[in-house]
């Protein structure tokens, strides 16, 4: 199931190119248009519909609107013990503490990643 277009997320158009979020009318257009665009090559203004349709009866996949989505990065500490067993920590000064407390010691691992929201 997609999720509805939300103008204050980061989006570009359907074929890729960026668009800035200049703001929400007040007010629709006449035909129903609420969100105002700029194209930053050439400084053009844009309206667009509240799914972020740029044509209100057809799609038009060079101009639609979606969201791209977020990267967030993560980390995490692993301490690993003399028998491959671990545990995870969010900081790494509790992971040291955590190593420092095993019998035979315990060696501190970083783990970091990326997903999409």
């Amino acid at each position: 199931m997609t999720k509805p277009f939300d103008p204050t997320k980061p989006f570009t158009t359907k074929s890729g190119k960026q668009r800035t979020f200049i703001g929400v009318l007040s007010g629709p257009t006449p035909i129903g248009e609420t969100i105002v665009v700029q194209d930053p090559d050439d400084g053009s203004v844009d309206l667009y519909f509240p799914d972020g349709r740029y044509n209100k009866d057809r799609p038009s996949p060079s101009l639609d609107l979606v969201n791209t989505p977020d990267h967030v990065e993560v980390e995490a500490w692993a301490v690993v013990n003399k028998n491959g067993c671990c545990s995870a920590w969010a900081k790494k000064e509790d992971a040291e503490n955590a190593a420092s407390s095993l019998e035979g010691g315990g060696r501190v691992v970083w783990l970091t990643g990326s997903y999409e929201r």
